[in-house]
């Protein structure tokens, strides 16, 4: 499973990373960016199957990114993490259609529970992201190609 932290405190980025690689069949390949801005062009390139990110980062709020990683059909499963029990942030989050917020500190087992309902869902959304990401000229396109012009 592809994970992007997008988390401007590096220790609690490495935290949330210590704790899902605690569970191995994951598979987890983590990525990191400092702020939302940075979360977008990494997630371009990438592909996450899940982002999580901080709420409130420098360039681009948390709340920001995942309306840009929906908008641009980048990855549907954020989860936003918070210092702040504000109501209206969680209100923001769920019109954004994240699929959690999440406080500080974290907590380990209510990550894992989240985190291990998206790589459950990943077999059909997998298919559909790997899709998206072939190059022009992918092995099945090539072997059409040597069948067309034999030689």
């Amino acid at each position: 499973m592809k994970v992007l932290i997008a988390e401007d405190e590096q220790t609690i980025a490495n935290g949330i990373a210590a704790i899902l690689k605690t569970r191995e069949e994951f598979h987890c390949q983590i990525r990191f960016a400092e702020n939302g801005l940075d979360a977008l062009e990494e997630a371009r390139t990438f592909c996450p199957d899940l982002v999580l990110t901080d709420i409130r980062m420098f360039k681009m709020t948390g709340l920001e990114l995942a309306k840009a990683l929906q908008e641009e059909q980048l990855c549907s499963n954020v989860i936003i993490i918070s210092g702040y029990s504000n109501f209206d942030y969680a209100r923001r989050a769920m019109r954004a259609n994240v699929l959690d917020y999440l406080l500080k500190p974290i907590d380990r087992q209510e990550l894992l529970t989240l985190v291990e309902k998206v790589w459950q869902s990943l077999p059909d959304n997998y298919a559909a992201q790997s899709a998206r990401a072939l190059p022009p000229h992918s092995f099945f396109q090539l072997e059409l190609e040597k069948e067309e012009y034999p030689g």
